[in-house]
């Protein structure tokens, strides 16, 4: 049975090449997009998901609170932090990162200029799941003047070689290299290209916020009570020591959830956010091209249908039940659909570098092998040819030798046709005008 959809498929691709071809190129053009598309949306939709404690990971934030009103900040105290670590069960660890900065690096004679290079603690590694190539995470960042570098920049700097125990210049001061770490993902709030040893340890003043990123790993459970707790220690330590001029000043900290953060634009001096409008308006025109690409898909399979009226009359009159043909032409569609598919995944893979610099993102073609991205492609494979392939099918198997003419089969078929078609123009021309 499958071996005879294939061979009859096969042969009716090859005498309406040119259908199949035009029907396989727009499928394959509309689908790239969709998938690019897609791409985008859960690009943005996961950041910071792939830590595998993400949500038991929270940042912790500022809010000074005055008469004048409120000002909230992205940054943390780090003593107030380790206070909390102290004394909160419900705090597991923590991880001071600075907010980065760019860096004059050499090592003999390469010298880059790189941004994102940040201070940070050794936590980081405790909460942070960042694929270790080379070190060992517990004594990273642990010993004054070492660095951690991303594998990208151990290439630029050292070749194929071990760049673990050599020197590095930041700004012209040594850091010897304790680590290496894989390139991050496009996904990830906290970018960074090089970590330095930083010395922050708890014994910094409580009203001097240093620039720093603070994130807290909880225990799980506790997500509800932990703004309480975190409250209720901040109003203690600090009531005894805000001097006069911070008479009607409170200063408060807010957890904040890591897979949260990408699209809040609360805070100052914080990471580079998305735009959540954006994400919705993308997911809309994805469905309208995935829309107005059924639409046109289905037209041509009237089309088609109608060419095929004298095959079908000869295999009912054959014997062939309307189960066979049922499947048939199911199974027709669904396979210029897989075809469609596997020229967009291409298509999408080719075009995916100009896309990542127009728009100034950084999908990866690794993404495509995400099982969600796989189980959308399978969904739309199965959509799409049972969509466009139901409407012939309903047609087809009501066919008799009385009511069978090549007339009948056209005028059954103009009305709606020319409803489709007007659908696609109202809608492209809609998708357009939103666009621009």
């Amino acid at each position: 049975m499958i071996k005879h959809i294939l061979t009859t498929s096969y042969r009716n691709a090859v005498v309406n090449r040119s259908n199949t071809l035009i029907t396989c190129c727009g499928l394959s053009i509309a689908i790239s997009v969709i998938i690019l598309i897609f791409l985008f949306v859960f690009n943005e939709l996961t950041y910071d998901r792939f830590h595998h404690r993400s949500d038991r990971i929270y940042r912790l934030t500022t809010t000074i609170v005055t008469p004048a009103g409120d000002t909230h900040l992205a940054i943390s105290n780090t003593a107030f932090a380790h206070i909390l670590k102290d004394e909160l069960p419900e705090v597991e660890n923590l991880a001071c990162i600075d907010i980065g900065g760019t860096y004059h690096v050499k090592h003999g004679d390469v010298v880059l200029r790189e941004e994102n290079v940040r201070f940070s603690t050794q936590g980081i590694f405790d909460l942070f799941s960042y694929d270790v190539l080379r070190g060992n995470p517990a004594a990273m960042l642990t010993e004054p003047q070492t660095t951690v570098l991303t594998e990208a920049l151990a290439l630029k700097l050292f070749g194929k070689s071990d760049p673990v125990g050599e020197v590095v210049l930041f700004d012209h001061k040594p850091y010897q290299v304790v680590g290496v770490v894989g390139d991050l993902p496009s996904n990830t709030d906290l970018k960074f290209t090089a970590l330095l040893a930083s010395s922050v340890d708890g014994s910094e003043e409580l009203l001097d916020w240093d620039d720093y990123y603070v994130y807290l790993l909880v225990q799980e459970g506790v997500q509800a009570s932990l703004q309480s707790s975190v409250n209720s220690v901040a109003a203690r330590v600090y009531e005894s020591i805000l001097p006069p001029e911070y008479q009607g000043i409170t200063i408060q900290y807010n957890p904040q959830p890591l897979t949260s953060i990408h699209f809040d634009t609360t805070y100052l001096g914080d990471t580079p956010k998305g735009n959540r409008t954006n994400v919705y308006a993308f997911s809309c025109i994805a469905l309208l091209i995935l829309f107005i690409a059924c639409i046109n898909y289905i037209n041509l399979s009237i089309a088609r249908a109608v060419m095929r009226n004298k095959e079908m009359l000869v295999r009912r009159v054959t014997g062939s039940s309307k189960l066979n043909i049922t499947l048939q032409l199911i199974s027709e569609s669904i396979i210029t659909a897989l075809i469609s598919c596997i020229g967009a995944l291409i298509i999408a893979v080719l075009v995916m570098p100009l896309v990542n610099e127009l728009a100034n993102i950084n999908l990866s073609p690794s993404l495509l092998v995400n099982p969600l991205v796989i189980l959308i492609a399978i969904l739309i494979v199965s959509l799409l040819g049972l969509l466009t392939g139901i409407y012939p099918v309903l047609y087809q198997i009501r066919i008799t030798g009385h009511t069978a003419t090549q007339s009948s089969i056209k005028s059954g078929f103009s009305q709606i046709s020319k409803g489709l078609l007007t659908l696609q123009f109202v809608l492209s021309i809609a998708l357009i005008a939103a666009v621009l």
